[in-house]
């Protein structure tokens, strides 16, 4: 956890073990079944309401993981998670998840800096941004996840089964992969209110 003393304003916070390595392994497994659905990370278009793929600002390789009988125990998991972490650091007004999105992160993929708030029709606001990782950081160089809350930015553990957790308004990116895979698990966090 961090804390930006000028305004007791938690920046991110990381939880460990969540989820047994069994459990982490069964992650990976129901990503790579559904693999015929992998497609490249696609990105708002500034002043626009459509996504396009732009390999300069963000190269990754994604797979939707949809709430169903077989990933309904990890939306609940990690939604408890989220729950639990956001009472202790953040406090927003927070409703429910996004759909998972699972990352592949290959050789030369990375991700620009960037926020991820946005407001869904119907839905909410984006407060709460989390990624969990999901490979050993011995298994990739490079690919470092970022946060820019200072003229140095905060670079997050890369240990397999770390969730870090902040508020979606702050800049962050992903340095490209040098070597091996990085794969993480990332979503969202709705609530109904402005960001409280």
């Amino acid at each position: 956890m961090k804390i930006d003393q000028t305004r007791d304003l938690v920046l991110f916070s990381c939880a460990e073990k969540v989820f047994s390595d069994q459990e982490l392994w069964l992650i990976n497994n129901t990503a790579n079944k559904s693999d015929k659905n992998i497609s490249q990370a696609k990105v708002a278009i500034e002043n626009s309401k459509s996504y396009d793929i732009e390999e300069e600002y963000r190269k990754t390789d994604i797979v939707w993981l949809l709430q169903d009988d077989s990933t309904k125990w990890l939306y609940e998991r990690l939604y408890n998670a989220v729950i639990a972490l956001n009472k202790q650091y953040f406090n927003f007004e927070i409703d429910q998840l996004e759909n998972l999105q699972y990352c592949i992160y290959r050789e030369g993929h990375h991700f620009k800096k960037h926020i991820d708030t946005i407001s869904i029709p119907n839905l909410g606001q984006r407060k709460l941004t989390f990624i969990l990782q999901l490979s050993d950081e011995t298994e990739y160089e490079g690919g470092e996840l970022r946060l820019h809350v200072s003229d140095n930015p905060i670079v997050i553990s890369k240990k397999k089964g770390t969730i870090a957790i902040f508020p979606s308004f702050i800049p962050h990116d992903v340095t490209p992969v040098t070597k091996g895979e990085r794969k993480v698990l990332v979503s969202w966090v709705l609530g109904k209110n402005d960001l409280r």
